[in-house]
């Protein structure tokens, strides 16, 4: 999600600094409804990873 959109801004970060500052103004823009979406889908993503042993998920 964020990976996104850090990609689609229009200024790419160029220090460490850059970065921490867009991930910050990013997040705050992330939806609710998204934040829990993904909250609640924790069980299940952690439950397929264990049952992968580890290896690749579609995660």
């Amino acid at each position: 999600m964020l990976q996104v959109a850090i990609s689609a801004r229009p200024a790419k970060p160029i220090t460490i600094q850059d970065l921490r500052q867009a991930l910050l103004e990013e997040w705050v823009r992330c939806p609710q409804d998204s934040i829990r979406g993904l909250i609640s889908s924790m069980r299940r993503r952690c439950q397929s990873v264990i049952n992968a042993n580890g290896n690749h998920t579609r995660y």
